[in-house]
């Protein structure tokens, strides 16, 4: 799916759960989020476009992963509102003064605790090129991700207010931005803001090479959706032991893997009862047929990660869908 900017386009959404909240931010990006705390994941979301950029802000209730790629001629950055050392992107802490990049064909992940607020920006990539080329005078290494880094934690900081500052203002002159002059001068600020910032080098992010390999594990867990794995079963097909395993999902989702694939399994329950029609389905043969064998516990587990017992999902899953809409197309 291609990402169509839509100038002058602003508004917000109030949530009920944090995969739709994630779908909105992340329109066009191709990826999946995985609660990791318990819920609801209540958040709210805000945003601005123009003729190059997507700007949104998010704030979310529950802790989570998100697993993916940026969408298709795009690059995409992330920033934390307020202190990032507990959120991991790629494995790797985040600071005030180093911003993640990713381009199209990157695979990432991003790991947030609950109550933490987040701006992303996704950028036109010929747009986002232009201006670095010009600015900073490096070219970026295709299929790589990099960091802007920042000369100080207050550079950064600095960086958070004012793109809230210009996603305020704009948010209530959304027409303005229709304007071709307006949207290329907020675009060009906005990327100044960001290149002007940095140090001249763009930092490349190379991970270690057990971090490769607990994403393609992450990956096996997620695309067996009818069938569950085994952590022996991720082993053997990767040629690697519990401990390189256990390190990678540790420094890349910030759980071990038995817990990731816990949370995944409870997450593929949760899609097969929301699709479900609750004439024909049974609660319990879904769970058994997902590894749970503990109906106390799953139904426990379940309740304290999404909020609301599997029975209600089976039967009341419309109201999980965006709870209030503020947005506007002009």
């Amino acid at each position: 799916m291609t990402l169509v900017f839509r100038a002058g386009n602003a508004g917000g959404e109030q949530f009920l759960d944090v995969q739709s909240m994630m779908a909105s931010i992340l329109r066009g990006w191709p990826h999946q989020t995985v609660q990791t705390s318990p819920g609801p994941g209540r958040g709210h979301q805000v945003f601005i476009e123009t003729e190059a950029v997507r700007l949104d802000t998010g704030v979310w209730s529950t802790g989570h992963v998100i697993n993916g790629t940026v969408a298709p001629n795009t690059i995409g950055i992330g920033l934390v509102d307020g202190d990032p050392s507990q959120v991991r992107f790629c494995g790797r802490s985040l600071t005030p003064f180093r911003i993640p990049l990713v381009q199209p064909g990157v695979e990432f992940e991003f790991a947030a605790p609950p109550s933490i607020a987040a701006m992303v920006l996704t950028i036109d990539r010929a747009v986002f090129e232009r201006h670095a080329e010009a600015l900073v005078r490096t070219d970026m290494t295709p299929g790589s991700s990099y960091e802007l880094c920042l000369p100080s934690p207050e550079h950064g900081m600095n960086v958070v207010l004012r793109l809230k500052a210009i996603l305020s203002e704009l948010r209530r002159l959304p027409a303005s931005v229709q304007s071709p002059q307006v949207s290329k001068l907020v675009t060009d600020d906005i990327l100044s803001l960001l290149l002007t910032s940095t140090t001249p080098m763009l930092q490349r992010i190379d991970p270690p090479h057990r971090q490769h390999l607990a994403r393609k594990a992450a990956s096996m867990l997620r695309q067996e959706a009818n069938s569950p794995l085994s952590i022996r079963e991720l082993c053997e097909r990767l040629g690697i032991n519990w401990r390189t395993l256990n390190m990678g999902f540790r420094e890349l989702y910030g759980v071990p893997p038995k817990t990731y694939m816990r949370l995944s399994r409870l997450h593929h329950v949760r899609r097969v009862l929301s699709e479900a029609d609750p004439a024909t389905t049974n609660v319990t043969a879904v769970a058994v047929s997902w590894g749970f064998f503990q109906l106390g516990r799953f139904a426990v587990e379940y309740r304290q990660l999404f909020g609301e017992k599997p029975s209600d999902t089976l039967w009341k899953y419309d109201r999980l869908q965006p709870v209030q809409t503020l947005r506007r197309a002009v």
